[in-house]
C-alpha cells in the first residue's frame, strides 16, 4: 500500500490591496517531499506548464473578494512508499500579480522558481527539521531571496530589447512578485484525516488567504507504476512544449518586429533542444516500462498513445 497525500487550494480571499484598479492574482504552487525508510526527497511540479504559469483567478479584486481557485493548477499530490516513515509534505505558493508580462516569460519564471526551490530545499531540508524557529526564518529568509533572485533572472532573460527599453521608461509594466507562505505538515498517516489549512500572503499593503486541504488516502499501487508514471508525465512535457509551440505561433501574428525575433528564437529553441530531449524521455520511460513488465511476468500495460522505438544507451 502506498500513501497518497492531495493538497487542494479552493479560494484566494481579498484582505487589503495597493492598487487602486484592484488586482489580477495568480499563484504559483510547488510541493516538497521527505520520508524516510528507504529516504526519499521528491518536489512536484517539476515542469512548468504554460497554461498554470499565468492562470489569472480573479479580476479587479479589492478587500473583501473573492475568487475559485481551479483545477489543475490548484492542486499538487504526492504518493509515499509502503512502510515509509517520517513521512513530511512542504507546501510552497508564491502569489503573483498580473500585469503586462507575456505567458512564456512566466512560465521561465515559474520554472526558474520550481528549480530552485528544488536545488535549496534539497540542500537545507535536513538542516531546516533540525534547527530553531530563529535559525530556520533565517535559512527561509535566505531561500526566498536566491528563489526571487533565480525567477527574475528567468522572465529577464525572455524579454526583447524593445521590452526592456518600455520597462525602463514605465510603458511597460512586468508583473509582480507579491508574497509567500507556506504550510508544513509532519508525520503524515493515513489515520490523521483530511486537514484544512490557511495560507496567508502579506507584503506590501497587500494581504490575501487561501483556503485548502490535505486529504489522504491509501492505494494500492499497480504493477509497474513508477513506470507508468514516468511516461504520463513525460508525455505530459512533450504536450505542453507542443502547445507553448501553438501559443508563439499565434503570438506572432500580431507582434511587433522586435518581438518577433525573440519568439521565432524560442520557437526554434524548443523544437531543436526541449522536444528532442522531452522525446528521448518518453523512449526511455517506455523501454522502463517494457523492462518492468517483463521482469514482473505481466501483460504490457495500456499507457495511451503510440509507443515510440526505444534507444538504448
Amino acid at each position: 500500500m502506498s500513501l497518497q497525500a492531495t493538497l487542494t487550494l479552493h479560494t484566494i480571499r481579498c484582505i487589503a490591496q495597493n492598487e487602486g484598479s484592484g488586482s489580477e492574482p495568480y499563484i504559483w504552487p510547488f510541493l516538497a517531499t521527505v520520508a524516510t525508510n528507504p529516504a526519499t526527497f521528491d518536489t512536484f511540479p517539476t515542469a512548468a506548464i504554460l497554461a498554470d504559469s499565468r492562470k489569472v483567478v480573479g479580476t479587479s479584486m479589492k478587500a473583501g473578494a473573492t475568487a475559485s481557485l481551479e483545477f489543475p493548477g490548484n492542486q499538487v499530490m504526492h504518493s509515499f512508499g509502503d512502510d515509509q516513515d517520517e513521512c513530511t509534505a512542504l507546501l510552497i505558493v508564491a502569489l503573483m500579480e498580473a500585469d503586462d508580462s507575456r505567458v512564456v516569460s512566466m512560465q521561465a519564471g515559474y520554472q526558474a522558481f520550481l528549480d530552485e526551490l528544488r536545488l535549496q530545499l534539497g540542500h537545507k531540508v535536513l538542516a531546516l527539521k533540525s534547527a530553531t524557529p530563529q535559525e530556520q526564518d533565517a535559512m527561509i529568509e535566505d531561500i526566498k531571496k536566491a528563489v526571487q533572485a533565480r525567477s527574475y533572472d528567468a522572465v529577464k532573460g525572455t524579454l526583447s530589447g524593445w521590452e526592456k527599453f518600455k520597462i525602463g521608461v514605465g510603458a511597460l509594466d512586468p508583473d509582480d512578485f507579491l508574497a509567500v507562505d507556506y504550510a508544513l505538515f509532519q508525520d503524515v498517516t493515513a489515520s490523521a484525516g483530511p486537514s484544512a489549512f490557511t495560507l496567508n500572503l502579506t507584503a506590501s499593503g497587500n494581504r490575501f488567504e487561501i483556503d485548502g486541504t490535505m486529504t489522504l488516502e491509501d492505494l494500492e499501487p499497480a504493477p509497474c507504476q513508477a513506470q507508468i508514471d514516468a511516461i504520463a508525465a513525460a508525455n505530459q512535457a512533450i504536450a505542453a512544449l507542443q502547445k507553448q509551440v501553438q501559443t508563439l505561433q499565434v503570438m506572432l501574428a500580431t507582434a511587433t518586429p522586435q518581438q518577433k525575433s525573440a519568439i521565432v528564437d524560442a520557437i526554434e529553441r524548443i523544437r531543436e533542444d526541449q522536444m528532442p530531449a522531452a522525446e528521448e524521455d518518453l523512449r526511455r520511460a517506455q523501454y522502463a516500462l517494457r523492462r518492468c513488465e517483463l521482469l514482473i511476468d505481466t501483460h504490457p500495460v495500456d499507457v495511451g498513445g503510440p509507443l515510440v522505438t526505444p534507444v538504448v544507451p
